[in-house]
Parts: C-alpha cells; structure tokens; sequence
C-alpha cells in the first residue's frame, strides 16, 4: 500500500499578514488572525469567543480540516481539504453526508 496526504496551503486572509520574505517571495500566513480579538468580528464575520482568545503558549482554534476516506480493504478511496474558512467544516461534512447517505452509495463508493 502506498501512502496518502491531505494537504492545504493558506496565508488566511488576503495577502495573509501582507508580508514577503524577501529571499524566497513567500507571502507569511497569518495564523494570528485565527485568534478571537475582543469586540472584533473576524474576517468571516465571527464575533470573537473568550474560548478563543490569544494566550502565551495557546494555539488558536482552527477549521482545518484534512480527510482521508478508505475502503473497507484499508486503500484510500478519497483524500480532500476544504477552504474557505469557517466554511470548510460544512463543506467536509456535506461530501460525507453525499457519500453516506446518497441512494447509489455503493456505485459511488466502488465504481
């Protein structure tokens, strides 16, 4: 059996913390933008969660969201990574609902 990924790449919002390494082109991701700032709605309009907030040592809360589906048999049927955000859970979530509960399940799965 081989080996299989999900992978994503983001910078999170536009231009990302809208800073390039000068060496590489790279822009730098924003990863503090996933972080809840008091009184501030996020950039998917989310209004900040004490839950959420910046501490020293604490890693946001996040919505990637990396699957990988396998056949009965261990072989990997599908591998997929949303984006969009706070989006990205129901988009994974409406795929496995398609596939599981969807009436031509077994031709989907095996075809």
């Amino acid at each position: 059996m081989g080996s299989t990924i999900s992978l994503t790449s983001t910078i999170n919002p536009i231009f990302g913390s809208e800073l390039m390494d000068q060496r590489t082109g790279i822009i730098l991701k924003n990863e503090l933008d996933d972080f809840s700032i008091p009184g501030r709605w996020n950039d998917f309009n989310l209004s900040a969660s004490p839950l959420n907030y910046p501490e020293k040592g604490k890693r946001p809360i996040s919505s990637i969201s990396p699957v990988i589906f396998e056949r009965p048999d261990g072989e990997t049927w599908c591998s997929l990574l949303g984006s969009g955000g706070s989006r990205i859970l129901n988009s994974i979530d409406d795929f496995n609902c398609t596939i599981n509960c969807c009436p031509m399940r077994l031709s989907l799965l095996y075809n």
